[in-house]
């Protein structure tokens, strides 16, 4: 047996080696050597190391490494990403001076019949490392618009008010400010609004990184302007000669704050009555501000008035007199009878003026209208006292005299004009009156006009020299038989046309 295997051994070997390569030339042509590129996931162990030591990588490494696996084809499409392990581990990091991590524990898991391996410079990852501080800012407000005509922003809080930032050395370092913006356009009301503020960079640019992480509340408190005015009494009751001059609150224009349905309707905020009776000097005292309860008032400066009174300066003067000499021309008659004539029997008259002493030495004798008044006056002697045109409510006329004044009638006749008579006339010419009456008046008692008899009176017009055209000329009048105290109050006239034949 061994003899017939030891026959012909070398060929029997010889065959055997080339039908192993004859299978495997067959075998490499169906199922060729491939190699691929597998891109593996990097898991991190110990994450929380960073945050213990206050330290973050800012920068955003591969979190993947490239695994170039080679194997038959076969074997090769076997292999997933899945079926590798590779991890970096944040121990290594200890502060802001490390600047890479190296991939570790890269492992293959699967069946299949392949060999892996990966770039050098693949298995390290560079990182930039920063430490983690927190900084406070506080937040401020800007305020957009402005409130409705007639009211203001008194006052506002921000909850909270500072806020703390946790970052990265250089992001909280590159912080500016925070602020919110707050829209005022034409409010007249208070009000409360949460809204996410905007972090800023030292170039005044919105940081986008803290967009909506930074929420407050904020609260408005929006105010009235009203006027102040104070409520005196016992003006008119002074001791002495002194006079009420005038009053002054602290400020005469406040803020009011409270329910809007309430203060749309104040205009006005008064004090509760001071009563200055029998004061005879200036002095400062506090009033109280007569306002709903559940009202606070501030001033323009925005300042809480805490017990809402305010200090009120009265002016109180004692008064000085100063005397102006007239002449009875400078006297006005006030309410004349157009009927009536009135005589003023008086040439001067003395004015007596009373007030504060600074006023009365700027007051002008032309600045004072002295006159009487004559209303329903009759006939006769009668008195009436002077008195001026307003100066103002710090002057007053401390003494006038009584002027005394005579009073007549103005009695009105129409005459006539046949009854007049031409004198002096030349032939050469025509003469023609052109009023068919004219007036007469008289002047004297009532009585006494009552009596006087004008059918006996005579009328001429003198026309000596008088040429050609129409004139004005005197009515003379003769055989006049007047009561006692009874006179002409004015000359008459006629017009007298004078023309040729």
């Amino acid at each position: 047996m061994w003899n017939k295997i030891k026959k012909n051994l070398f060929f029997k070997i010889l065959a055997v080696f080339i039908a192993i390569i004859i299978w495997f030339i067959v075998s490499v042509n169906n199922n060729p050597i491939e190699v691929k590129t597998v891109s593996v996931p990097i898991y991190v162990q110990n994450e929380r190391n960073l945050a213990l030591r206050n330290l973050k990588i800012v920068n955003n490494f591969d979190h993947f490494i490239d695994v170039q696996v080679k194997g038959a084809a076969t074997e090769v499409n076997k292999v997933s990403a899945s079926d590798f392990t590779a991890y970096v581990d944040y121990v290594e990091i200890i502060n802001e001076s490390i600047t890479e991590l190296t991939v570790k524990g890269l492992n293959y898991s699967g069946n299949a019949n392949i060999t892996y391996s990966c770039k050098e410079e693949d298995a390290t990852k560079a990182i930039r490392v920063e430490r983690l501080i927190s900084s406070e800012f506080p937040v401020t407000v800007n305020f957009n618009g402005e409130p409705a005509e007639g009211y203001e922003l008194v006052t506002y809080t921000v909850i909270p008010n500072i806020q703390s930032v946790n970052d990265v050395t250089s992001m909280i370092t590159g912080i500016s400010g925070i602020r919110v913006d707050i829209d005022l356009d034409d409010t007249t009301q208070s009000f409360t609004v949460r809204k996410a503020c905007d972090v800023y960079d030292k170039s005044m640019h919105i940081m986008n990184e803290y967009t909506n992480t930074i929420t407050v509340d904020v609260s408005v408190t929006i105010g009235k302007v009203v006027n102040v005015v104070s409520k005196l009494t016992g003006t008119a009751n002074l001791g002495g000669n002194h006079m009420y001059i005038s009053d002054s609150p602290e400020y005469n224009r406040a803020i009011i704050v409270g329910d809007y349905a309430i203060i749309k309707d104040i205009n006005t905020v008064y004090t509760k009555p001071v009563d200055i009776s029998g004061k005879t000097q200036s002095f400062t005292t506090e009033a109280e501000l007569d306002i709903p309860s559940n009202i606070k008032v501030y001033t323009l400066n925005y300042v809480l008035n805490l017990n809402n009174k305010v200090l009120l300066n009265v002016v109180i003067e004692q008064l000085t007199t100063r005397e102006f000499e007239f002449g009875i021309e400078e006297l006005r008659v006030r309410n004349k009878n157009i009927l009536k004539e009135y005589t003023i029997r008086e040439e001067m008259f003395n004015l007596t003026l009373k007030g504060r002493e600074s006023t009365l030495a700027e007051i002008t004798k032309e600045q004072i209208v002295p006159y009487i008044d004559v209303l329903d006056m009759e006939d006769g002697n009668a008195y009436r006292s002077v008195n001026i045109l307003s100066l103002g409510n710090n002057i007053t006329l401390s003494e006038s005299p009584d002027l005394n004044i005579y009073v007549e009638t103005i009695a009105t006749y129409s005459i006539d004009s046949n009854r007049i008579s031409l004198t002096n006339v030349d032939s050469d010419f025509i003469y023609s009156i052109q009023n068919e009456t004219f007036n007469m008046k008289l002047v004297g008692l009532s009585a006494d006009i009552s009596d006087t008899d004008i059918s006996e009176m005579k009328f001429y017009v003198n026309v000596q020299d008088l040429k050609e055209g129409v004139h004005m000329v005197d009515v003379i009048v003769k055989d006049v038989n007047l009561p006692e105290n009874v006179r002409f109050y004015e000359d008459m006239q006629v017009a007298v046309e004078i023309t040729v034949p």
